[in-house]
């Protein structure tokens, strides 16, 4: 999701803005694996043949990406075919408000009328977006949602909505790195890290 604010302050160097290391590559793989585990089990539960993997742009593409490959290598162990259909919506959130509000930029391309859907999301705070997504599919009569979270914040999260996938709880620090970005900085590192405190914008 695209966050848009009114101030963009000058942005520091790598090893001045990062406090700690939270996950090391390694430790996202095993972290993404085990939740790729979870996706499985629904794949099989519902006997599915396709399935329409909606990916939340831009941050969560780093982790719907591996999360996809894992499934797809579970999947291939155990002889299951599955035909993944990818694709992918645009939000904004304009933190710079008082109401936050969630903005529909780039809706998806397929008719998921009737149809498995999984929405890969990176980070959850108050719950506002997947309820946003939650509406906004239901709305297009699927026969099943669910969603695929990488981190959720301990504070914060107001919503209903359900994680079915993953939704490793977190601080409630800014993060970098593996998808998400500091003012559109960063967000290709492979490991995931929690920035100082004198950066910290929420």
């Amino acid at each position: 999701m695209i966050e848009n604010d009114v101030s963009i302050p000058i942005i520091p160097d790598i090893d001045e803005l990062i406090e700690r290391i939270v996950f090391s590559e390694k430790e996202i793989d095993f972290i993404v694996g085990e939740q790729a585990k979870r996706a499985v089990k629904y794949i099989e539960r519902f006997n599915m043949h396709e399935l329409v993997y909606i990916v939340v742009k831009n941050g969560a593409k780093p982790y719907a990406d591996k999360l996809k490959k894992q499934i797809l290598e579970q999947l291939e162990i155990k002889n299951y075919k599955l035909d993944i259909i990818e694709d992918d919506i645009t939000l904004s959130s304009y933190k710079g408000t008082k109401s936050g509000d969630i903005i529909l930029i780039e809706d998806i391309k397929n008719d998921i009328k009737n149809k498995f859907i999984l929405v890969v999301e990176d980070i959850e705070d108050s719950g506002k977006t997947l309820d946003f997504l939650y509406r906004h599919f239901s709305a297009k009569s699927p026969n099943w949602i669910r969603f695929s979270v990488f981190l959720k914040r301990r504070a914060g999260y107001s919503r209903e909505i359900t994680v079915d996938i993953g939704a490793y709880s977190t601080s409630n620090k800014w993060f970098i790195g593996f998808g998400l970005d500091y003012f559109g900085h960063y967000r290709e590192l492979p490991y995931l890290a929690e920035i100082k405190d004198k950066y910290q914008i929420i």
